[in-house]
């Protein structure tokens, strides 16, 4: 951990913004890859089922931080192209 980190990583996540309300008039396919140490996240089994409301939504996880696409670049990219290219 660098001398930043402990400034600027919470120690635990924020409160969800967005109303399950407003979630569930997404009707678009939506990609959510979250990040299992992701400190903004938190547990990312909430944010699943928070973000379970939402009709076409695929989810994964990896085992990364916030920065998924650096950490696991290829991985990420590979289930963004999956997505879009299925």
């Amino acid at each position: 951990m660098n001398i930043l980190s402990k400034y600027f990583i919470p120690k635990e996540a924020p409160p969800l913004s967005i109303p399950r309300e407003d979630l569930k008039k997404i009707n678009a396919e939506t990609l959510l890859i979250l990040g299992e140490r992701d400190p903004l996240v938190g547990n990312t089994s909430i944010a699943i089922e928070y973000t379970s409301v939402i009709d076409n939504i695929t989810v994964h996880t990896l085992d990364t931080g916030h920065t998924l696409w650096i950490e696991e670049p290829e991985k990420t990219n590979l289930l963004i192209d999956e997505f879009l290219n299925p």
